[in-house]
């Protein structure tokens, strides 16, 4: 788990840490949230964190996905790095502890 100040910040540092893990055999899936959250003794806590635990958690391979929100913001933004990005929709994901069902989004390489 690691907190950014912006989903662009988050997003640069996932593909980053994908482009070089470090190991061949070393993958990774990211995702990402946004929204407030509780700090306490270099810890987070809250809905959102629980939220982006549930994105992480829809990943199946080493992928990056954002919620809705996250791409909401992301557009928004409109950093140019990031407008040339395709990204792939998926619809009616149901999320562990979250009542309805969720749009999310997956980088596509």
């Amino acid at each position: 788990m690691a907190a950014f100040r912006s989903v662009e910040k988050a997003l640069d540092y996932g593909m980053a840490l994908q482009a070089d893990t470090g190991h061949p055999k070393v993958e990774i899936r990211a995702g990402i949230h946004i929204g407030p959250m509780k700090v306490e003794e270099n810890d987070v806590f809250g809905g959102t964190v629980n939220f982006a635990a549930r994105v992480v958690g829809a990943i199946e391979g080493a992928e990056i996905w954002l919620s809705a929100r996250a791409k909401e913001d992301l557009d928004m933004a409109g950093v140019e790095n990031h407008i040339q990005l395709k990204w792939r929709k998926h619809k009616d994901i149901q999320m562990k502890g979250f009542n309805g069902k969720f749009s999310l989004w997956s980088l596509i390489k």
